[in-house]
């Protein structure tokens, strides 16, 4: 329930202004939204690969939120992995910890059909 409401809400600042968009991020509605760890325990994989490209569709950059759901990632496969690695990237990500990038290159040098 809570991502459907984020990717609506993504869609919907996708045509605001700067401006506007910024005092919705910064509304107390949105970050209770995020608040909580719906997004980073319950979640399956695909789910939170989700959660971050609507983030990056509103232009939200939140460090700590980017580093649990990079850390919550179970047993992706290679394309929710290359999906996750994109994104973060377009975010210009700098994971805190180097596990997480440790993991995703053994992650991906495992994959035979890489």
């Amino acid at each position: 329930m809570k991502l459907h409401l984020l990717q609506k809400l993504a869609k919907r600042l996708r045509d605001v202004d700067k401006k506007q968009r910024q005092e919705v991020l910064k509304s107390s509605q949105f970050q209770s939204l995020l608040k909580g760890s719906w997004c980073t325990d319950i979640m399956q994989d695909t789910k939170k690969v989700s959660v971050l490209y609507a983030l990056w569709e509103m232009r939200y950059r939140d460090e700590p939120l980017m580093d649990r759901l990079s850390a919550s990632f179970h047993r992706p496969n290679a394309q929710t992995l290359t999906n996750l690695l994109y994104i973060l990237g377009k975010f210009h990500y700098k994971p805190s910890d180097s596990t997480f990038l440790e993991r995703s290159a053994a992650l991906l040098k495992a994959e035979p059909a890489l």
